[in-house]
C-alpha cells in the first residue's frame, strides 16, 4: 500500500472488522499510515460485492421529510437539513450551479432547489437516483462521480456530504472537483473524524469506521493536507451534522456485540434515544464541535482565483 496523501509506505494494522451495521459476512482490516495517520482499509470492496453492502434499506438512503410518520424525527430531520443548507447560504450570498456528489435521495439538492438554486445531482446507487429524480424531479446522474464528464469550471459549489471516504479513488476525484469547479468555487466536504473523542471511547465499534464502507478515514489534520495537493485550500473545519445519531449507533454497535438481556439492551436503547439525553448531551457537542474533536467534520474549500 502507499499512502494517498505522504506516499508513505509504512502501515500498522490498526485492527479487523466485519461490518457491524448489516451483520454481513466477511472480514477486513484497517491499516494506519505511521507517517501522517490517514486510515486505510484493505480489502476494498470488488464490483460485485457493492450490491451486498450498500443494499436499499442503507441509512443514507432516507426517503423524504414528508413521509416521515413520527413528528419528531420529521423536525429533526427538517432540522439537519436546514443546517447544511444554510452554511451554504451563509458562504455563498448569490444562487448559482451547485453539485452534490452522493446525493442519496436529493432531499438536500431539493432545498436548495427551492432556494432558486440550479442543482445537480450524482448517485451510483439505482434506487436511490430514481427516488430522486421521480419524487423530487431532480437532475441526478445515476452512476459513480469517476465517470461523469461534467464542462471545464462549471459549478459555483460542490458538496460531498459523507461521501469522500466511500472513494475507492480520492485521487481522480480530487482532480475531477479541481477541474469542474469555477475560480474561487466552493467545496463542501463532510466526513468521520478519526481523531474524534468518540472514536476513542468507542474504538472498533465507532460508527466512523463503518467496515467495509469506507475506504479511507481522515482526521483534521491530514485531511487539509490531502487537499492542498491538488491547490483546494480550507477555509476552515467545522461540526455541525452526525453528533447524536453517531453515538447511538455506536453504542448498537457494542451492545450488539455484546451478550446482554434483551431487555436490558432495549432499556438503553430507550435512554440513549430520549428527548432527555439529548439535551443532556447537548453542552458536550457544543464543546467538542469547537475543538473539532466530534464524529464528523466539515470542510469548506476553496478553489483559488489564481493559482500561485
Amino acid at each position: 500500500m502507499k499512502c494517498i496523501i505522504c506516499d508513505g509506505e509504512d502501515f500498522k494494522l490498526k485492527f479487523s472488522g466485519r461490518d457491524l451495521l448489516h451483520d454481513l459476512d466477511g472480514n477486513f482490516q484497517l491499516f494506519e499510515c505511521k507517517n501522517c495517520k490517514l486510515v486505510t482499509l484493505d480489502p476494498k470492496l470488488t464490483d460485485d460485492e457493492f450490491e451486498k453492502y450498500y443494499p436499499n434499506d442503507y441509512l443514507s438512503f432516507p426517503l423524504s421529510i414528508e413521509t416521515e410518520k413520527n413528528l419528531f424525527k420529521k423536525i429533526d430531520r427538517q432540522f439537519g437539513v436546514n443546517k447544511r443548507v444554510n452554511r451554504i447560504l451563509k458562504k455563498e450570498k448569490k444562487s448559482g450551479k451547485i453539485l452534490d456528489i452522493g446525493c442519496a435521495t436529493g432531499i438536500f439538492l431539493n432545498e436548495m432547489k427551492n432556494k432558486g438554486w440550479d442543482c445537480y445531482g450524482v448517485e451510483p446507487n439505482n434506487f436511490a437516483a430514481n427516488y430522486g429524480k421521480e419524487y423530487f424531479d431532480l437532475n441526478i446522474i445515476n452512476k459513480p462521480f469517476e465517470q461523469t464528464n461534467f464542462l471545464n469550471s462549471f459549478f459555483d459549489v460542490v458538496t460531498m456530504w459523507d461521501v469522500l471516504e466511500h472513494v475507492e479513488n480520492p485521487d481522480l476525484v480530487a482532480k475531477e472537483l479541481y477541474r469542474i469547479l469555477k475560480p474561487d468555487g466552493l467545496l463542501v466536504v463532510s466526513m468521520p473524524n478519526s481523531d474524534s473523542i468518540e472514536c476513542k471511547i468507542f474504538g472498533k465499534y465507532w460508527a466512523g469506521w463503518d467496515i467495509p464502507r469506507h475506504n479511507n478515514i481522515f482526521d483534521s489534520k491530514n485531511i487539509n493536507n490531502y487537499f492542498s495537493k491538488y491547490n483546494l485550500y480550507s477555509e476552515g473545519i467545522s461540526s455541525f451534522t452526525g453528533r447524536h445519531g453517531v453515538i447511538v449507533l455506536s453504542i448498537n454497535f457494542y451492545l450488539n456485540q455484546k451478550k446482554y438481556p434483551k431487555k436490558i439492551k432495549k432499556i438503553i436503547n430507550l435512554v440513549i434515544k430520549s428527548t432527555i439525553a439529548r439535551v443532556i448531551t447537548y453542552p458536550y457537542y457544543m464543546i467538542i464541535d469547537r475543538l473539532n474533536k466530534s464524529s464528523i467534520m466539515t470542510l469548506f474549500i476553496r478553489k483559488r482565483k489564481f493559482d500561485l
